[in-house]
């Protein structure tokens, strides 16, 4: 695997057949293709390692609640508060190590009681067991001075003054030590020895909510699968009032063997953690489907969790209480959302052009429309997508007319219109123009209601 430090192709970890033709980490990629001709390259990939890395600090976060993430391979916990627990520091790192063995291959630790000289200790390999802030001194000493990961002008600096290791450096003065090589150097070895504090930022994974049931025997009833649905939809919200959350998004998995099945996700306009309208949104989908075989299992998952903000409701509140227009509202978009579709439902929005075919817009629904002090243009309710040509309007009584309507020279799509408002011999009201540049020329482009 090879990775890119200061424009060059380093390799970072090498095969045992490499390694036995003299490819060592570290190596630049030109000399390692050199010694061996038949080299494999794969370039790292940091998010694939960060992604691993963080699935590393879930399983971590069983044994004690404080874990950071230090990439690229790096991971912090601190254990204090988790050895009575677990039975001291050997019974908790087996129990540890066995959970991370089906995660990783190779795993390196050291226990002391600072992040730096922890980290410093098992990038080395060498897993000590440390308790006193006494013992840190002499077993960082020999350690080289590699592990400060420091510029590469200023470790050139220190190795040619003759420094090799880190307690080199404890037998230099401080103050010429920072004159010479800057307070940065000092800060971080106090830090490493427990003489200055090394906040860090804790690992936390946001909240995810998976459940599965089995059913008895196999089944295409939409009754069946309810049941199954209200019981995982009671375990989530309590998982959600435990939290003080709410959802936005769920989805749930018909299983077959085991296997999904068919998915069904539910989507809501606000967070909520109510289980029964989250129960007959589900209803909604389930009616109209027809299973092509039958299941026998069904998953929730939401992956996404939000505080649960309430909605202000009246203190003395019967069943004959009218309900809130804006949640009533809300509910409406969220049935015909699921029933329909998310791209199916949308509002109308004015836009400033003057051309009727451009002059609006679809938007997201967000909350009820509101008219009030809102004059409608005399325009049609019904516009056609594009104009249709008319015959000679003889049978068309003009009731209104002509507006004038040129404009779009700006982005090559130019009008010039001249409307009218004339109605058919059925009665009907409609919206046709004429070009003035040929005025024998009809078109319908819309209709009245």
């Amino acid at each position: 695997m090879v990775e890119e430090r200061r424009g060059k192709m380093v390799v970072m970890t090498a095969s045992a057949p490499a390694r036995a033709q003299g490819v060592e980490a570290g190596m630049e990629l030109a000399a390692a293709c050199a010694l061996c001709g038949e080299l494999a390259i794969h370039p790292r990939d940091g998010r694939a390692e960060r992604r691993r890395l963080e699935r590393l600090a879930g399983v971590a976060g069983r044994f004690t609640p404080r874990v950071v993430v230090e990439p690229p391979r790096d991971l912090l916990l601190e254990i204090g508060a988790s050895l009575r627990l677990f039975g001291g520091i050997d019974a908790l790192w087996r129990q540890l190590s066995g959970s991370l063995a089906g995660l990783t291959g190779c795993c390196r630790h050291a226990i002391t009681p600072t992040p730096l000289a922890s980290l410093w200790l098992a990038r080395c390999n060498r897993p000590l067991v440390l308790t006193s802030l006494e013992e840190l001194r002499s077993a960082l000493g020999e350690l080289p001075l590699g592990v400060l990961e420091l510029e590469p002008a200023l470790e050139r600096r220190l190795r040619n003054t003759g420094l090799k290791r880190l307690r080199d450096l404890w037998r230099l003065p401080r103050k010429g030590l920072a004159r010479r090589f800057g307070t940065g150097l000092l800060d971080t070895l106090d830090r490493a020895l427990g003489r200055e504090s090394d906040l860090r930022r804790d690992h936390t994974t946001p909240p995810r909510f998976e459940a599965a049931l089995e059913f008895a025997a196999e089944t295409r009833d939409s009754r069946q699968i309810l049941q199954g649905a209200e019981r995982l939809l009671a375990r989530l919200a309590t998982f959600l009032q435990r939290r003080d959350a709410a959802v936005e998004r769920v989805r749930f998995t018909l299983l077959r063997n085991g296997r999904p099945f068919h998915e069904i996700p539910i989507g809501l306009r606000q967070g909520s953690r109510d289980a029964g309208r989250l129960l007959d949104l589900l209803e909604q989908r389930l009616n109209p489907l027809r299973l092509a075989a039958p299941i026998d299992g069904l998953a929730l998952e939401s992956r996404v969790i939000r505080p649960f903000h309430p909605h202000a409701q009246p203190l003395f509140r019967g069943h004959d209480t009218p309900r809130h227009e804006e949640d009533s509202w809300h509910e409406l978009l969220e049935l015909l959302q699921n029933r329909l579709g998310a791209d199916a439902v949308f509002m109308l929005r004015g836009h400033a052009d003057h051309r009727p075919e451009r002059a609006w817009r679809r938007i997201r629904p967000t909350r009820a429309p509101d008219a009030s002090g809102f004059a409608l243009p005399r325009r049609p309710l019904w516009l056609l997508p594009e104009p249709r040509p008319l015959p000679a309007p003889r049978e068309l009584r003009l009731l209104s007319g002509p507006e004038r309507i040129e404009g779009g020279w700006w982005d090559g799509a130019a009008i010039r219109r001249d409307y009218y408002v004339a109605r058919d011999g059925d009665g009907r009201r409609l919206w046709i123009f004429r070009d003035p540049a040929r005025p024998q020329l009809w078109y319908l482009h819309g209709l009245f209601g």
